[in-house]
């Protein structure tokens, strides 16, 4: 919730000195600006990623959707993530990268769903997201017991399930400074 200057909420926020920017840039509704419960906005930004790749992704994957529609849905906010980092300022593009990866990570945390096997070419894709630290997570669509499952992978391995991934694992494939996402099927190839 964003504490807009002459809202009951803005003073009340104020007064417990939970603000931490008053940098116009970032009263969009989009970009935290306070620190509830001692949670700094940094890692509320993340968070807010975070929860928008687990439902946004999600729901695209028990719709039904193929692999390339889940996978638009995982970018959306990781740039907004990206962007809202780069107008606070405070934290170098590495850092940037890092908090995407923790979205990504936090993501693909317990509490599995699952839909029935379905057939499609984009479901054979993955993508790996590479940190120049060497850190890497995969994401994609894996087969268990029957059902597919849109798993996420922190780490160097392939993702496991019946259907195998081949993956760039190489941080140097890297493409900008701080990160860069591959998609894999069969070959890799460096977006």
């Amino acid at each position: 919730m964003t504490p807009y200057p002459g809202t009951d909420l803005a003073t009340a926020y104020r007064e417990h000195g939970l603000i931490e920017s008053e940098d116009w840039n970032l009263y969009t509704n989009f970009g935290a600006v306070v620190a509830p419960n001692g949670i700094p906005a940094t890692r509320l930004q993340m968070l807010h990623a975070a929860v928008g790749i687990r439902y946004g992704a999600h729901r695209r994957f028990l719709a039904g959707k193929g692999f390339a529609s889940v996978a638009e849905k995982l970018f959306d906010p990781l740039l907004l993530l990206a962007k809202v980092e780069l107008i606070r300022g405070r934290q170098s593009p590495p850092e940037i990268a890092a908090a995407m990866f923790e979205a990504l990570v936090a993501a693909g945390s317990p509490g599995r769903r699952s839909r029935p096997i379905r057939r499609r070419l984009s479901d054979r894709l993955a993508l790996r997201f590479h940190l120049r630290d060497g850190r890497s997570v995969a994401v994609g669509v894996v087969e268990r017991e029957g059902r597919q499952d849109l798993a996420f992978d922190a780490g160097p391995n392939r993702l496991d399930g019946r259907r195998r991934h081949s993956s760039c694992t190489s941080p140097s494939s890297a493409s900008s400074p701080s990160a860069s996402a591959s998609t894999t099927s069969g070959s890799a190839a460096t977006a």
